[in-house]
């Protein structure tokens, strides 16, 4: 049974990811709770943002922005998420742990964040990459490389007000810059022995199935955004009490 509970979590994962992009907090909150270590549900948790990011850049790949525009943002958070996975594979369980708990609970408002308000195609400004933001993106890709959740609002938040992209260009940047960054961190983790196959392969297939399921249930269940992002919160507060104090 212990497969069809994997699938169950990968399908709630890819449709709290569809609707509130929160869907890694989620997956890694469920192996936490399933008494997966830290260390290996961090690197199992990465198959299935691949997965999803690839499947959105194909669907949005006619959108993209020049090489030019997008590497600037994409190197300095690849060099970044390098560094953030070999700290992650080499630091303690314990601290690592401890600090992945304290995260989730400091993550707890961003659930609620509407960014329904950048759904507008097009902004006001031309995009500036300013030379401040490459420390901002390669801190943003150690970040994601370390743990990875949460980090995709951010992304949108500075390419947005820092760079002027549009929402809809800084999504595609956002899912771009995820996407090339999450193959070799991925490979570090399963270099390091930081990662279940098995585990990773049936989160992937259930937040596949979740992915394209979503928008018949927001159909039939106006209000399942909200009610995921409440459970979702109750999973950090007993993932966090269980990491913290058990």
């Amino acid at each position: 049974m212990e497969w069809l509970l994997l699938i169950l979590i990968g399908w709630l994962a890819g449709v709290v990811n569809t609707l509130s992009g929160s869907g890694s907090i989620f997956t890694l909150s469920a192996l936490l709770l399933l008494n997966v270590p830290i260390d290996i549900a961090n690197g199992t948790n990465r198959l299935g943002i691949l997965s999803q990011s690839i499947a959105s850049l194909i669907t949005l790949r006619k959108h993209l922005p020049p090489f030019s525009v997008w590497f600037r943002v994409v190197l300095p958070a690849w060099i970044g998420s390098l560094i953030g996975a070999w700290l992650a594979t080499f630091l303690e369980k314990e601290l690592l742990e401890k600090i992945v708990a304290y995260m989730m609970l400091l993550l707890i408002p961003s659930v609620f964040l509407n960014t329904q308000k950048w759904s507008a195609p097009f902004s006001s400004k031309p995009p500036t990459f300013k030379p401040w933001l490459s420390i901002v993106f390669l801190g943003l890709g150690i970040y994601g490389g370390f743990i990875q959740i949460g980090v995709a609002i951010v992304f949108t938040i500075f390419l947005v007000q820092g760079a002027h992209f549009s929402p809809f260009q800084a999504n595609i940047l956002k899912i771009l810059i995820i996407a090339l960054y999450t193959f070799p961190v991925m490979l570090i983790f399963i270099i390091q022995e930081k990662f279940h196959w098995q585990y990773a392969v049936l989160l992937s297939v259930g937040q596949a199935i979740g992915g394209r399921t979503t928008a018949q249930l927001a159909i039939r269940y106006p209000n399942i955004n909200l009610h995921l992002k409440y459970f979702l919160v109750f999973m950090i507060l007993v993932t966090a009490t269980k990491s913290l104090f058990f």
